[in-house]
């Protein structure tokens, strides 16, 4: 291990990306022999939940329907398809699959198609499957990838514990299922919007350090002047919703189809499921962040240019990426490419800060673990790092590694770090 590069904060661009990833081998190897313990009879609790719930909503639709199938199987699917065109929400034959379907699901019953497709995904991809992978210490160990993604980002399977989503309550209940072990608590220190403070470090954009540097909601500011609206006056659902949905999107080079397809249409409707917004709204939205953020505008700009000129792009710790895309003789492929490779540097850079931190905020857990204390680095999900700490020392290490983390970088707005701890995954709460 003599070889792995150190990596010092302060001297961040002279960085090799290989060091990177090399630094961070011991914190994955501990992370992956360490594993999680698992709560056996939570899931097999849940799995019955869930198969109940299954068969309560697949009995809605073949009321609805007044014919039966069984949206559960694949080998159903075209009988799905006649059952959406027979009610006339499909107007053609066409697909099945969940980004086909996610484009009708303002209709109730193509959402509740969903519901039962989730749960069934939930049942066979965690609840049968996590406890027959735990070891006799009821800890499932995932396998972490280093270099598996395109934009750095570190990866697990067998099982994937990445995806399961905060944002669902179905998703809350199969992280209550991860439990830390007697003794001891969950401590997540999570980055803080760090994509869009890459990109304000990135584009020099002055409005944008300045908000950060003075605590301003960016979302909001963006909606305020989305909706011609003052701060004050901005709603959460009504307004910062869509303007997040921009704010992101614009960040992946999202066109007014895109916006409108991929967020608005089905997340933004009327009672009667009819979208609040249309594509020319859409596309005012776009201008609307680029009239905001001017110098994120012409940053992404250059970006997109220099990845049709060249066909590579490259993170703020030069990792490159090459984009095969611009090369084709189809215009929609090439700019599908520079859509792709235009996030790479924030995404990128994002992700090559999470490593940095990682490993050093591993370092710093083993400088506790020397004093007798547990203080286990367990994953790492997206901006996420989580823990297993002592029950009563836990506050004390926590903001240890949380000031680590906000320091291993140093960029022109701060990169802040929210706590939260429990005593499950799936029940957290911020310090």
């Amino acid at each position: 291990m003599q070889a792995i590069v150190q990596i010092h904060r302060r001297n961040t661009m002279q960085i090799n990306p290989l060091s990177i990833d090399m630094s961070i081998i011991p914190a994955v190897i501990a992370m992956q022999e360490t594993g999680i313990m698992i709560d056996q009879d939570h899931f097999h609790t849940i799995t019955q939940e869930f198969r109940d719930a299954a068969d309560k909503v697949q009995a809605e639709i073949e009321s609805e329907y007044g014919q039966r199938i069984n949206v559960r199987s694949g080998g159903e699917d075209g009988k799905l398809c006649k059952m959406l065109m027979d009610m006339n929400i499909y107007p053609k034959k066409l697909r099945t699959d969940a980004e086909t379907l996610s484009k009708f699901r303002k209709y109730p019953i193509v959402q509740k198609v969903f519901e039962v497709k989730e749960y069934e995904h939930l049942i066979s991809q965690f609840c049968n499957k996590l406890p027959k992978m735990a070891d006799e210490n009821n800890r499932v160990h995932t396998d972490i990838l280093i270099t598996r993604t395109a934009t750095g980002r570190l990866a697990s399977k067998n099982p994937n514990l990445q995806n399961i989503s905060t944002r669902t309550a179905n998703g809350r209940m199969i992280r209550q299922g991860f439990i830390a072990k007697p003794g001891c608590v969950f401590v997540s220190i999570d980055y803080s919007g760090i994509e869009m403070r890459v990109v304000a470090h990135l584009a020099n954009d002055k409005k944008m350090i300045n908000a950060f540097a003075n605590g301003q909601d960016l979302h909001a500011m963006l909606a305020a002047d989305m909706f011609n609206l003052e701060l004050d006056e901005v709603e959460p659902k009504k307004h910062r919703r869509p303007a997040k949905d921009v704010q992101f999107g614009c960040l992946y080079g999202i066109t007014k189809h895109g916006l409108y397809d991929g967020f608005i249409k089905n997340k933004l409707t009327h009672d009667d499921g009819t979208p609040m917004f249309d594509e020319d709204d859409c596309q005012m939205f776009i201008n609307s962040w680029f009239a905001t953020w001017p110098d994120c505008g012409r940053y992404m700009e250059a970006v997109q240019h220099s990845i049709k000129r060249t066909g590579i792009v490259k993170t703020m710790y030069h990792h490159q990426r090459t984009i095969p895309h611009v090369h084709s003789a189809d215009k929609r492929i090439v700019e599908k490419g520079v859509r792709e490779g235009g996030n790479t540097p924030i995404q990128g850079t994002a992700a090559q800060i999470m490593k940095i931190a990682i490993k050093q905020a591993y370092d710093r857990s083993l400088e506790w673990k020397a004093e007798g204390l547990v203080c286990d680095t367990l994953m790492q999900i997206h901006d996420e790092l989580l823990f297993e700490m002592d029950e009563h020392e836990w506050g004390v290490m926590a903001e240890d590694i949380r000031g680590v983390m906000e320091n291993v970088v140093k960029l022109k707005v701060d990169i802040p770090c929210d706590i939260e701890q429990g005593l499950n995954w799936g029940q957290m709460e911020e310090l």
